[in-house]
């Protein structure tokens, strides 16, 4: 959150970590003109720093005031500074009170720090990885905007975007001619000066809402350069599924694409898919109530309004309402994994950008223990009645079941609906090696106990039809 807080007092930015361009002038130290070799050094053996340009230039903008008058938007800004790519004209009078940005021109110093850094961590074997935009500005909160060096108050060129949020979509329509002159110099830019780092993985926005044509013109100036240069490039892909489905069946630009993240999609308990939809101005957080059913809003809005039950001693640390939060925001804790899950097996030459499953161990094992065609063909099925919270099954009905339970313990899995008999066994992480156990007939709602050294740690069951 160093995007966020990194201009608040010393003593609280240096707890949201280092900022590489942030500015303080004449001091330089932690929370203030970061330390390159510092924060270098501070990393550990290959390490990522995730870099993208801050949420507003000065301090004033921390506590989302706007500053609406004339009288109030003077140049009395206060550092640090969070600077921007874009240089100033010095013309002018921006909504900050300084002068207005010039976007054919580019602030050598943001520049020269990235630089500086990629330079550094390339020594020591760390990575640098750099998102070309920051989607935060254009929606939301007046706040994040009013500075926006593209928006026409800010700037000489006539840039055609709005003067209020949501300006998302207009930002990325390239059929303004100044806009989609504006972004392939920043993007050339952007790949002249980091292009040559081997340590540098490209990304465009890690909170990306706008369309696949912007993706297509971003990947394609990224070819372009390549040509230029005789260079490859390492290349994230982190935007809607919709639009990364997309990409990857793409002949001309999969090929440029490295690696992947999963930005605003998961799979619910009960099979459906949530996934977050571009070219809609609204922010990921915005759409992300659509995860949760009607009825389970409604219970959180409940607990969240009734001031009896917030008074309630540690009621919003209590399970109740830890419960429903989950619910709402986290669902299962191997919704994540299942969505991983199905690029890594659809596409294994591409890296994952987030390998790190919340339960690894048993990840691994199931990887390793359980047939690949099986983990294939099962999907998410709403079949734990107990405890539902914690546990996490897939199914190909009729074939092969595979039921995670988090939390330990036992859990009862409902078979109603096939009245096949499945041999059951166990995954043991710590081994890793399989557990049989006794049969368990379909047609009813089963109870799958865990041998006793299973029972207190996270487990998997495979369930595998009787021949």
């Amino acid at each position: 959150y160093s995007w966020f807080q990194a201009q608040m007092p010393r003593v609280l930015a240096e707890r949201f970590g280092p900022a590489i361009t942030r500015f303080a002038p004449g001091l330089r130290g932690r929370g203030l003109t970061d330390s390159l070799d510092e924060v270098v050094a501070g990393m550990k053996p290959g390490g990522v720093f995730v870099q993208h340009y801050g949420l507003w230039y000065d301090r004033r903008r921390v506590d989302h005031n706007y500053y609406g008058s004339n009288e109030q938007r003077t140049g009395d800004v206060w550092a640090p500074f969070m600077e921007l790519p874009w240089a100033r004209s010095g013309t002018g009078k921006a909504w900050d009170g300084l002068s207005l940005y010039d976007l054919t021109r580019f602030n050598p110093w943001y520049f020269e720090r990235v630089k500086t850094f990629a330079d550094l961590a390339d020594r020591e074997g760390r990575v640098l990885y750099y998102a070309f935009y920051f989607q935060h500005w254009l929606l939301e909160s007046r706040s994040h905007y009013v500075d926006f060096p593209w928006r026409p108050v800010n700037t000489i060129q006539d840039t055609g975007l709005p003067d209020e949020v949501p300006a998302a979509n207009a930002f990325y329509d390239l059929s303004h001619p100044v806009r989609r002159d504006l972004h392939q110099r920043y993007i050339r830019k952007v790949l002249d000066t980091l292009g040559p780092h081997a340590n540098v993985v490209f990304g465009l926005d890690r909170e990306y809402t706008g369309s696949l044509e912007f993706v297509r013109f971003w990947l394609d100036e990224i070819a372009a350069w390549q040509r230029a240069h005789g260079k490859r490039v390492v290349v994230a892909l982190e935007i809607p599924k919709d639009q990364m489905d997309a990409v990857l069946a793409d002949p001309e630009r999969a090929p440029l694409v490295t690696a992947i993240g999963f930005h605003g999609w998961l799979y619910r308990a009960d099979g459906r898919l949530f996934a977050i939809k571009g070219g809609l101005d609204r922010a990921p957080r915005q759409q992300r109530p659509d995860i949760a059913t009607q009825a389970e809003l409604d219970a959180l809005r409940q607990a969240i309004d009734d001031p009896a039950r917030l008074a309630q001693a540690d009621f919003l640390n209590g399970p109740e309402f830890q419960r429903l939060f989950d619910t709402l925001w986290k669902g299962s804790p191997f919704m994540h994994y299942r969505a991983r899950r199905e690029y890594r097996d659809s596409y294994p030459e591409l890296v994952l950008l987030e390998p790190g499953d919340e339960f690894p161990d048993v990840t691994r094992a199931v990887e390793a223990l359980v047939p690949r065609d099986v983990r294939s063909s099962t999907r998410p099925a709403d079949l734990v009645r107990h405890p539902r919270e914690t546990s996490w099954a897939m199914a190909d009905p009729g074939r092969a079941y595979v039921v995670y339970a988090m939390a330990g313990g036992t859990v009862d899995l409902d078979l109603t609906n096939d009245v096949a008999s499945y041999e059951l066994q166990f995954v043991d992480a710590a081994a890793p090696v399989l557990v049989p156990a006794a049969a368990i007939p379909g047609g009813r709602v089963v109870t799958l106990t865990p041998p006793p050294a299973l029972s207190t740690r996270p487990w998997v069951a495979w369930l595998r039809r009787s021949p």
